[in-house]
């Protein structure tokens, strides 16, 4: 086996990079933001269930290829309408419930409505974020201790310090 592939840990790496193929990823302008996530996070669950060693390895070793790549730049695609370091944090929220919830994490088999009921949670909280955001953008103007700043939220506060600001 070891004649194609240097060793066990390059054999992991490549086996756990091409495992990403397995998701489909569906187009976001075509069924919607949340339909979109919806069906990535089922696909990482399906995966995850297929092949329980790969949770363990990403403890281990450094899983990233061009397939895992590609789920990447999908993940942050579909996050449309946050920041890049906000789409990277959904990402990283929605792939560690999942990681939790799969059979190699060892918790016990929850129901499925528990997990479709903790997903939909989940991305609750992230379009009540968007819809923060795009209420936000609507209102925005300029601080109003003429700082010449932007407010950093809907709330009307400065992002700047007091202390930063003109009077």
């Amino acid at each position: 086996m070891y004649w194609h592939v240097k060793n066990k840990d390059d054999l992991v790496q490549l086996v756990g990079d091409e495992v990403w193929n397995e998701i489909g990823l569906v187009d976001p302008d075509a069924v919607g933001w949340r339909a979109a996530v919806t069906s990535m996070v089922f696909g990482l669950r399906d995966m995850c269930t297929r092949h329980p060693w790969l949770v363990q390895a990403f403890g281990s070793y450094l899983l990233y290829g061009p397939a895992k790549a590609r789920y990447d730049d999908h993940c942050l695609a579909v996050g449309a309408g946050f920041t890049p370091a906000e789409a990277d944090q959904v990402a990283a929220g929605v792939f560690t419930f999942v990681r939790l919830d799969s059979p190699a994490a060892d918790f016990g088999a929850a129901p499925e409505d528990s997990f479709t009921h903790g997903l939909s949670t989940l991305l609750d909280g992230y379009e009540d974020q968007l819809a923060t955001r795009q209420a936000g953008a609507a209102v925005r103007r300029g601080c109003p201790s003429r700082c010449r700043t932007e407010f950093s939220r809907p709330s009307g506060r400065c992002r700047r310090p007091p202390w930063a600001q003109s009077a």
